[in-house]
């Protein structure tokens, strides 16, 4: 059997957490004035594992186009048969104010493993605060890898579950057609972030977050299905 840690734990963390820096060269996307927020101010996805459900990814906006809160809530449970063998809870608030991220509060229970982190802007950056992490300031420029916001593509970005700097390359993936939770597909464009463990991340024509996905640290691959 394999261990509790083994099934998801190897890129459990990217779920939430992998944010690349692009070169400004590569203009992969082009930074907005204001970030695009989705007209139902609400994004919600299920969790595949091997083709059966295991969680829930949802994010609720409340506020107006420029100062607005994110509430970020995710559940994943893995069971062999009838019997857990991971757990992974995300609860994280997301601050947005004047059209510019500035700061969240965030509470993981990784199988077991409790974190918070909270980041707040300053003068010369984000303080990032961490359960376990040295207290250190993130670049100005710097989003949190809550992925609803195209614009992280473009810099580094703030890993909402233990703190990390965080700054994979993006390979273009191009255009594709990505399943939703009834089954039907849309047309959207994914990236793929490379860095120690790898996610691809899809977006339709408006630019919305459209679908995530990844290979899991036993092999077995992960997939975020939009409702």
């Amino acid at each position: 059997m394999p261990t509790r840690r083994a099934l998801l734990l190897g890129t459990g963390a990217a779920i939430l957490v992998s944010r690349p820096v692009l070169a400004a060269a590569q203009n992969i996307v082009e930074a907005p004035i204001t970030p695009r927020r989705p007209a139902s101010n609400e994004i919600a996805f299920d969790i595949f594992r091997k083709g059966s459900k295991i969680g829930h990814h949802r994010l609720s906006f409340q506020g107006d186009e420029q100062d607005f809160r994110v509430a970020i809530d995710v559940e994943m449970v893995v069971k062999i048969g009838f019997i857990p063998v991971f757990r992974y809870e995300h609860q994280n608030l997301e601050r947005w104010e004047q059209g510019r991220f500035v700061g969240l509060e965030a509470k993981t229970n990784n199988d077991g493993d409790d974190l918070v982190t909270k980041v707040s802007q300053t003068e010369k950056g984000y303080r990032v605060k961490s359960t376990g992490k040295k207290t250190y300031v993130a670049p100005s420029q710097a989003l949190a890898a809550t992925h609803w916001n195209i614009d992280e593509l473009n810099g580094p970005m703030i890993n909402p579950q233990n703190g990390e700097l965080l700054t994979p390359e993006v390979v273009k993936l191009g255009a594709d057609k990505v399943p939703l939770a009834d089954g039907e597909h849309v047309p959207a464009t994914g990236y793929k972030l490379e860095m120690k463990d790898p996610l691809s991340l899809w977006y339709d024509g408006q630019e919305q977050w459209t679908a995530l996905d990844f290979t899991a640290g036993d092999g077995s691959s992960v997939v975020y299905r939009k409702v």
